[in-house]
């Protein structure tokens, strides 16, 4: 069986459309997507797995209970990432190249290790990467993702989570879409439902079901919601540990001011140009052609294209290796970054303001 035949196909009855789906058929008129010939409803895909499942709580209830139960994992079946990807491992880097000795809030505690984190993950990167996620999706096309990643950001931000939350969730969003079919009526519950899973992996208090409802409107129910969320973990294997963009970001910023330690004007800097990478890594999201780019390769080119808008000097070449990017590959990634800097600055002539409050987001370090 092929990877094609292997995807399942996800799809809620619902009376009426959600907000998402009013938002995209705003932007996409004559896009009425297409029938699919296998159809499952969710009800329909989790039946079997209702025997095992605990009855609902009251609102009021802690999201620790997500009603998943061990016995069920049989029950749905999905084809797993590691079987979908296909990634050869990073070579070791030498030990000539740049290191980072840097740390912030994350690695408190393990300082002396911050190098070797940044190594693991830049090998993880390739196996978590997801390329063209919606290449088989027949209901969504890139207009329906930045639709639906642009108010998942917004509802992030009500919720007031932390920001490596959004990033595991959209990330999350991209790799159910990769092994599985979607409809796009159920594009805001899966997205809900992937703001759920990362942020029971990094929040202390996550938020409520009934608080992620209400951002929908509540057009889905807490059932749905638990239901999906088995959907979503077995698709992703349980595995939640992807090293994101932001991740490479802090670690190349901080490489950075290491590197200027002592210059108080430099540190101004490039502390500025780590607040300006954070609005700009956030605003690409959305952007399905970023995305395509490595995590590490695309955090660099970020950090290079904020260092020219702020027309200050960065020699970024010690972590261009580190990264192992070839010029080509970087060099094509910082031109779609300049582009996408520049459209966003015709809405938005005072970036900069804009991009205060991404200063201070991971403490004052």
């Amino acid at each position: 069986m092929n990877v094609t035949e292997a995807r399942g196909y996800i799809a809620v009855e619902l009376n009426e459309y959600s907000t998402v789906g009013k938002l995209v058929d705003s932007f996409e008129q004559d896009d009425e997507g297409i029938e699919c010939p296998i159809e499952i409803s969710l009800e329909h895909a989790v039946q079997d797995c209702e025997q095992t499942t605990p009855e609902a709580v009251s609102m009021s209830a802690s999201l620790c209970d997500s009603g998943f139960a061990e016995s069920i994992a049989g029950c749905i079946e999905l084809q797993c990432l590691e079987c979908v990807w296909e990634w050869s491992a990073s070579k070791e880097s030498s030990d000539s190249r740049a290191k980072c000795t840097c740390t912030n809030n994350e690695h408190d505690g393990f300082e002396e290790y911050v190098h070797e984190i940044f190594m693991h993950r830049l090998k993880l990167e390739s196996k978590y990467h997801v390329l063209a996620c919606l290449e088989n999706q027949p209901e969504i096309s890139i207009v329906v993702r930045k639709t639906v990643i642009e108010w998942l950001t917004s509802a992030h931000h009500d919720l007031k989570l932390c920001q490596d939350t959004l990033y595991l969730a959209v990330h999350v969003f991209d790799r159910v879409l990769d092994v599985m079919q979607v409809s796009r009526d159920c594009l805001e519950l899966l997205a809900i439902t992937c703001l759920l899973v990362a942020s029971k992996q990094n929040e202390i208090c996550p938020p409520e079901i009934h608080e992620l409802l209400e951002k929908c409107h509540d057009v889905f129910t807490r059932e749905q919601v638990k239901q999906l969320e088995m959907i979503v973990l077995m698709a992703t294997s349980f595995d939640l540990l992807a090293p994101t963009v932001q991740q490479f970001l802090e670690y190349f910023a901080a490489a950075c001011l290491q590197g200027c330690l002592g210059d108080e004007e430099q540190t101004m800097r490039l502390k500025m140009a780590r607040a300006v990478s954070r609005c700009v890594l956030e605003l690409s999201l959305p952007d399905y052609r970023l995305c395509q780019f490595r995590p590490s390769v695309l955090a660099l080119c970020v950090l290079a294209a904020a260092v020219e808008y702020l027309k200050t000097h960065l020699d970024l070449a010690d972590l261009r290796q580190t990264i192992g990017a070839e010029a080509e590959e970087f060099n094509r990634c910082l031109s779609k970054v300049r582009s996408f800097i520049d459209n966003f600055r015709q809405t938005c002539p005072d970036m900069t303001a804009l991009c205060e409050k991404y200063a201070g987001i991971y403490g004052s370090k």
